[in-house]
């Protein structure tokens, strides 16, 4: 029996309910879960010998407000169409269910599930269809949870990594037989998180037919799933940085490099071990000092997609329908093994009051479980204001990890950012040679987005007089910046950020102390 029927079967048990939602909004996985429903011998339900499943089909809207159609099938498989009264659909349906399991299918749009609201709910606490020895299963297959019953059982059943090689075996045979070429397929990776209706659309968008073969344009795949991504309110990025474009930041780095790239790049034996992998980390620090750069710095040293999402912006664009659009979020994160990165995540992360928005909590109860449970995505959050977050966020098998993300103070983080941003990043082929710890004294006290605005406009300036660029260059621009930023000012915020962190559970205190005793040591002159 397929792994998510039998946990919905459970779920329908011990939430003491006599049915449970099937939902998928993938069209081709809304039938591909019939057919399964259909193979399962779902007639063991409890380990009881039944009758085979009544299928209970609606086919289309009813035909007046008072009657609904469906197709019956007989226990020979032979269909039907019945007409009956609106208000027998209970009677119905619960006549079936007191015999056999029974399959309604499919819920595929609002007016649909509004005309069967009551009879779910009747049937839900139906006790009579409890207390029946054996009990059997309603399930209904519906496209979209359109109810808002909070403790019905559902289960929604999400591509695998099998799921996806068999589509793309399935595309490989049908497009050999149509144009009679070899076709060479894209890597699996590239179709995850998207749905498989989804995948099979992009797939055929994507194939190129040449004379020899076919191919398929992985950039047309990975610009259909950026737009995927643009709908539900998110970006989706494909970084082209590494760890090794990340500079300054020790502390965080070596950190992340001996613990969590350790265990992840080899996972496999990590779990011979027993280890969990690392699920989140918790970056505070204030706007411009490199954590969504660090957050795309990971994915890209995992080769992993990274999700940006705003969720200011995601939260407020989507009221109404907050729920179902994190669910699917984290649904398709969990699938293509992404890195999500939730910019300024004290939107939703906050501590819990009585005048709290009832999405903000239901977003944030989401979000709470389906971290504990999964270990597939990898989650990054930002915020600048550490001790506003609700503490079950830092409890460990959610952010396991919490640093300080600050402006750099180092000479020699300092010279390594520029440097970055000179030769790797966007490199300049016209230059002198250049003195980095030079330009880097000038710089203490400025962040890193400030380091690279600098050093891209001093490559504009030698651009524009066709002539190599200069450490000068870097270093007259460098001093106009900082002459309109209180440095003072802003690392001591920083230096009482870092005290405040020391008592937050899950805290490194090595980290902590390391980074105390730099910002000590920092020489005021270069202030």
């Amino acid at each position: 029996m397929a792994l998510w029927i039998e946990e919905l079967i459970k779920k329908i048990d011990s939430k003491v309910s006599n049915l449970g939602i099937i939902l998928t909004d993938d069209l081709a996985r809304l039938f591909e879960v019939n057919v399964q429903l259909l193979q399962l011998d779902i007639t063991q339900f409890h380990n009881i010998a039944t009758a085979p499943p009544a299928i209970f089909d609606i086919q289309r809207y009813p035909p007046a407000p008072t009657t609904f159609q469906y197709l019956s099938y007989d226990d020979n498989g032979k269909a039907s169409v019945q007409t009956i009264d609106a208000n027998s659909l209970y009677e119905a349906i619960k006549q079936l269910a007191v015999t056999r399991p029974v399959i309604v299918r499919y819920i595929i749009n609002s007016k649909q599930a509004e005309a069967i609201e009551n009879t779910i709910v009747a049937l839900h606490t139906d006790t009579e269809l409890y207390a029946l020895k054996p009990r059997f299963p309603i399930l209904i297959i519906s496209n979209s949870y359109y109810w808002k019953f909070t403790d019905i059982p559902t289960i929604e059943p999400v591509p695998t990594e099998e799921d996806y090689n068999t589509l793309l075996q399935m595309a490989k045979q049908s497009y050999e037989k149509a144009y009679g070429l070899p076709v060479k397929l894209p890597s699996v990776d590239v179709i995850k998180g998207l749905t498989l209706w989804e995948a099979q659309g992009v797939l055929n968008l994507a194939k190129k037919v040449t004379p020899k073969d076919i191919e398929f344009d992985e950039q047309v795949i990975m610009n259909e799933k950026k737009e995927f991504f643009r709908k539900l309110g998110v970006e989706l990025v494909t970084p082209n940085i590494t760890m090794e474009d990340v500079g300054g930041m020790k502390f965080l780095k070596k950190y992340i490099n001996d613990y969590w790239i350790a265990i992840w790049k080899d996972r496999d034996i990590a779990k011979d071990y027993g280890v969990r992998p690392p699920k989140g980390i918790l970056l505070f620090g204030a706007p411009g000092t490199g954590k969504t750069w660090f957050a795309t710095a990971l994915a890209g040293t995992l080769g992993r997609p990274m999700i940006k999402v705003d969720l200011g912006d995601f939260l407020s664009k989507w009221v109404g329908e907050s729920e179902q659009r994190t669910k699917t979020l984290l649904r398709y994160a969990e699938i293509a093994n992404a890195v999500i990165f939730f910019d300024e995540f004290d939107a939703i992360a906050t501590k819990r009051s009585e005048g709290e928005h009832e999405v903000y909590r239901s977003v944030k109860n989401i979000l709470l479980s389906w971290m504990t449970s999964q270990e597939s995505a990898i989650i990054i959050g930002t915020t600048n204001r550490a001790s506003d977050i609700d503490e079950a966020f830092l409890r460990p098998g959610r952010f396991d990890d919490l640093f300080p993300v600050l402006t750099p103070t180092s000479i020699d983080d300092i010279a390594e950012i520029v440097k970055i941003h000179v030769e790797r990043v966007r490199p300049i082929k016209y230059r002198e040679e250049i003195d980095y710890k030079y330009v880097a004294k000038v710089m203490i006290g400025l962040r890193p987005n400030e380091i690279e605005k600098i050093v891209n406009d001093a490559k504009l300036r030698a651009f524009l007089e066709r002539r190599k660029l200069r450490a000068d260059d870097i270093v007259s621009i460098a001093k106009e910046v900082k002459g309109k930023v209180d440095v003072k000012k802003r690392l001591e915020e920083e230096k009482k950020l870092v005290e405040q962190m020391k008592s937050l559970p899950n805290i490194k205190v090595e980290v902590i102390e390391g980074i105390q005793k730099e910002q000590q040591s920092l020489d005021s002159r270069w202030v």
